[in-house]
């Protein structure tokens, strides 16, 4: 550290630093020195007495940001009832919005950075989700997000997509793959970002839609599913049954056309399924069709085995009315509460199908096309089942067919799209809707089509660099996640979902109303054991275990085998807000506050990649400047350092405090050198008797608050005795490094003898000892007290703004140590000789120190005396 130049006129008394022991002040001191006032009589003038010094707090952390919910328009977008037709374009969509009112700028980030620590950087993966921000405005940025910690930023969807109202989802609806050019910005635009991250050491990974294209019924209604002849019909998943739900609602609903025989009749695609299913087993359809009781027992075996999926739920919901369908050959019989009924004639059989199905199960209006609504019967399930989501659309996004040869040629262009642009990997929307490995085969095409190419971007060549992916696994399902973790990093919706239920602090809370059940599901014995017994960082990894290294959830295009890439459980991603919990529908914290404390949970007791939400760029509609708030910048900064440093669950909160055996505390403990304090508590909470077992001997600083301290050999904290006991703000965070003890320059050592000249007539007083003079215009009530570094020292350190400083020690009394200030005179100090060898006027003023500072500093001033007369001052200082 470069420290500037301080010349030191005259020295009497004072500085501690030997350690690191931080003074606090009696009171706010002034930004600039006040003219000195006269000299005067303590024992003749009232006025000038001291005032007892009074108790300053001494808080760790600070209290984190909150956020009022806003309620305001994201954007507009059509209502479509449900038949299909537009009943009022453009209507505004409003929602409820946290984090709408947080239009903040990088100053914390200035906070954080000025606080030295005795660790460095282990550049631990942090991705910044830019959601809906434009590339010029993260291009502009790069140089704070560098600063601040981030070192992957993922832009959303670049490629064409629809863009009629400009809300946010429209991004995830494509329209062509191999148009980079949406409200984002434009190609070159793009190339801009990636080329000023990789100057700076950051990487780009773009968020990729492979699954579905844009809803057909807003693009092209009359001629659907095409999109720039990009694809054609048959390219999609069900596009036959599409086509007739299709026509259905722009064809036969302005007429008076019964919707049994509509889908009934010969030229409908799951007919003429249902009809060859027939034949097969020697029926007739129009038989079939006569009777009503019959065709539901046919149309229950024809789904069955043509879409088990819708089969599923059927005998899960006839189960639940204790009805329960057993098979011979082809025809379902029925037992209820154990007796043989007809399934046909059996009311519980009859009305779970109609709740299905409607009037009968070929009319996929509802069930088929539309993922359904909330008060749909199977609703709670669909995007928990594997089957269901492979095959069925999202709500009016077309999913295109992954085997179709088409399909893969386009996906495998759009991927080499990007990385000759530069990106360096992928965030997969809604992965849970492909085929496991689909992506590796994508990335296997691209390897043999881009073999033996030199392609260089930005100096690195393309086919050499590693590539990193991972997919949003939008469940909370451990099972679930756990299956695709074997093809790529996934997002963590499971601790996101715990996190919500229970704060990770208190294993009984239940804030959101998601219900007991399934808290209970969630929580097996193993996890449950694991909370009980306390264990902060294992709670969940017997349902969520811990995957591979870091570096093996990328992959290099020169080597890469699908084999090897799938060979080993890759990491999860870990986050307390992204879109969909924020302008979206799911996993909503509605508590801004305590998604500040998902923040720092998840950047300082979780291993692995860590995504920070960030969309400020229009503040109301976005609502999102997490990834500057303070408290996210000084937990990401924690993680950095401390990030790789094992978190040990070794001691618990009773271990710290006598009071801190309480379920809205945390303590998350890396190594021996850091420690994070996460308190949910409303209150602020005194720490009574605070010791940090966990901490090693030495020098640390809070990031928060920027408050020093040292840990004692007795695990005690070393603080102002006239301090109240250290406390956590309510609804705080904290954050602890080591910091360097001898960061100081050496400005004078001095012992007092009788070589000056004079006999400097001064001992050391008792505790306590203060300070005080211009830097605080000499305010009796703003002095700050010197703390006892050990039996025989005092000492303090004072930040100071550039100039000439002049202090004043003396004890309660005012009477001893002062030195120098009879008849205006004062030792001064030699430079040169380094001794003490004349008297100096001082002009009337009573002070027995003077220093001239070239700039702002921290002076450190250290009082001991090491003999029976003379004491002993040292006094050092270090650049702010």
């Amino acid at each position: 550290m470069k420290y500037s130049q301080l010349l030191v006129h005259a020295l009497l008394i004072g500085n501690i630093a030997g350690g690191c022991s931080w003074i606090h002040k009696k009171g706010e001191r002034t930004s600039k020195d006040a003219p000195l006032p006269p000299v005067c009589d303590a024992e003749t003038d009232p006025d000038c007495s001291p005032k007892p010094p009074q108790e300053t707090s001494f808080a760790l952390g600070e209290t984190v940001p909150d956020s009022k919910g806003i309620k305001t328009s994201i954007g507009k977008k059509d209502d479509i009832n449900g038949s299909g037709q537009v009943v009022a374009p453009g209507v505004n969509e409003v929602k409820t919005l946290y984090g709408a009112d947080r239009a903040i700028d990088w100053s914390g980030l200035d906070f954080i950075q000025k606080q030295k620590t005795a660790s460095e950087s282990k550049d631990e993966e942090t991705i910044l989700q830019a959601f809906n921000m434009s590339y010029n405005y993260i291009y502009e940025q790069l140089d704070e997000l560098k600063d601040a910690g981030y070192s992957i930023i993922q832009i959303s969807p670049p490629q064409k997509t629809l863009n009629q109202y400009g809300i946010w989802w429209e991004l995830y609806q494509p329209l062509d793959h191999r148009v980079f050019e949406n409200k984002l910005g434009t190609e070159e635009e793009l190339r801009k970002l990636v080329k000023g991250a990789h100057d700076r050491g950051l990487r780009v990974i773009a968020d990729v839609v492979l699954n579905h294209m844009a809803d057909p019924l807003r693009v092209a209604p009359q001629d659907p599913l095409r999109y720039s002849n990009l694809y054609q019909p048959e390219d999609f998943l069900n596009y036959d049954i599409f086509l007739d739900h299709v026509r259905y609602k722009f064809e036969v609903l302005a007429g008076d056309v019964n919707e049994i025989e509509y889908f009934y009749s010969p030229d409908r695609a799951l007919y003429k399924k249902f009809t060859a299913f027939l034949k097969e087993r020697g029926q007739s359809s129009q038989d079939v069709l006569r009777d009503q009781d019959s065709r539901m027992v046919y149309e229950t075996a024809f789904v069955r085995k043509v879409m088990p999926w819708m089969y599923s739920d059927l005998e899960r919901l006839t189960r639940d009315q204790g009805v329960t369908i057993s098979w011979k050959g082809d025809y379902p019989s029925c037992t209820q509460f154990g007796q043989a009924v007809d399934c046909a004639s059996n009311s519980s059989f009859k009305s779970t199908f109609t709740s299905l199905f409607g009037k009968g199960a070929l009319i996929v209006r509802s069930y088929y096309y539309e993922l359904t609504a909330d008060k749909h019967p199977i609703y709670q399930n669909e995007w928990d089942s594997l089957e269901k989501v492979a095959v069925k659309w999202y709500p009016g996004l077309p999913s295109l067919d992954k085997r179709s040869s088409v399909v893969q040629g386009t996906h495998v262009d759009l991927l080499e799209k990007m990385v000759r642009l530069g990106i360096d990997g992928f965030r997969l929307d809604a992965v849970k809707h492909i085929p496991q490995e689909y992506f590796s085969g994508l990335v296997t095409q691209l390897k043999d089509r881009l073999q033996g190419e030199d392609l260089v971007v930005d100096g690195v060549n393309v086919l050499q660099k590693p590539l990193y992916v991972y997919g949003e696994m939008a469940t909370s399902k451990a099972d679930i996640a756990n299956l695709y973790r074997q093809n790529m990093d996934v997002t963590d919706f499971f601790l996101l979902d715990t996190y919500m239920y229970t704060t990770v602090f208190d294993e009984s809370f239940d804030l959101y109303g998601r219900g007991e059940e399934n808290l209970q599901k969630l929580r097996r014995s193993a996890l449950e054991k694991s909370l009980k017994a306390g264990n902060n960082k294992n709670w969940q990894v017997a349902l969520y275990p811990e995957g591979a290294s870091k570096a093996e959830s990328s992959f290099t295009l020169n080597d890469f085998s699908a084999e090897r890439f799938h060979k080993n459980l890759k990491q999860a991603i870990r986050f307390s807000r992204i879109h969909d919990s924020v302008v979206g529908d799911m996993f909503i914290i509605k508590n801004y506050q305590q998604a500040m404390l998902g923040h720092a949970y998840m950047l300082t007791a979780t291993d692995g990649r860590v995504l920070v939400y960030g969309s400020d760029e229009n503040v109301k509609v976005n609502a999102g400047a997490d990834y500057k708030e303070k408290v996210v910048l000084a937990a990401n900064r924690f993680r950095q350092e401390a990030g790789r440093l094992p978190y040990s669950d070794r001691f618990q909160g009773k271990d710290f405090c006598d009071n801190c055996e309480r379920n809205d505390l945390l303590f998350v403990d890396r190594g021996d050198q850091a420690l994070a304090i996460l308190y949910s508590g409303e209150e602020a909470l005194a720490l009574k008797n605070l010791k940090f077992p966990s901490l090693k001997a030495g020098c640390y600083v809070e990031l928060m608050s920027g408050r020093r301290f040292e840990v004692k050999a007795d695990q005690s904290v070393l603080r102002p005795r006239s301090s109240t006991e250290p406390t956590l703000p309510g609804r705080s965070a904290a954050f602890i490094l080591p910091a360097a003890c001898e960061d100081k320059e050496v400005l004078a050592d001095i012992s007092f003898t009788r070589e000056t000249g004079k006999t400097a007539q001064a001992e050391l007083p008792e505790y306590p000892v203060y300070l005080m003079g211009s830097f605080n215009s000499w305010s009796v009530d703003a002095a700050y007290e010197l703390e006892p570094l050990d039996d025989s020292c005092l000492g303090a350190t004072v930040a100071m703004r550039a100039g000439q400083k002049i202090f004043k020690f003396a004890d309660a009394g005012w009477k001893k140590l002062d030195i120098g200030s009879r008849d205006g005179n004062a030792l001064v100090w030699n430079q040169e000789t380094r001794t003490l060898n004349k008297f100096g006027e001082l002009n009337e003023t009573p002070g027995n120190l003077v220093l001239e500072l070239s700039e702002d500093q921290n002076v450190t001033i250290k009082l001991c005396q090491p003999t029976t007369t003379f004491p002993k001052l040292t006094v050092t200082a270090a650049a702010k």
